[in-house]
């Protein structure tokens, strides 16, 4: 599996301590790229770059699909975070392929609950 960006980020976000409803949308395009999977996994993590230590499918992971012939795919995960000091969350997005370069437009945003 492959990272659409080096790190697997795709973008961040900084909040303050709270409770918080956070969000990522995304819109991914294969771009001619070869893929070599028909899915693609968004997720939000309090963890930097390519590790899955707090992905939880259902939870902060979306998977979504993508048809050879569809070379597109959109989605928005959501995740309720409770946290007691400043935190950086991730929004990253990887996608399977061997050959080429897919792109993908997102953003990440929250809102305070609490």
């Amino acid at each position: 599996m492959s990272y659409i960006s080096p790190t697997g980020v795709f973008a961040t976000i900084s909040l303050s301590p709270g409770d918080w409803d956070i969000f990522f949308q995304q819109v991914f395009d294969d771009n001619s790229a070869t893929l070599t999977a028909d899915w693609i996994t968004m997720s939000i993590s309090a963890y930097a770059n390519n590790t899955t230590t707090d992905h939880v499918i259902g939870d902060n992971v979306l998977d979504c699909a993508i048809a050879a012939t569809q070379k597109e795919a959109g989605g928005m995960v959501y995740w309720r975070r409770s946290i007691s000091s400043t935190t950086t969350y991730h929004a990253k997005l990887y996608a399977a392929f061997s050959a080429g370069t897919p792109r993908a437009w997102g953003k990440i945003w929250a809102r305070r609950v609490r």
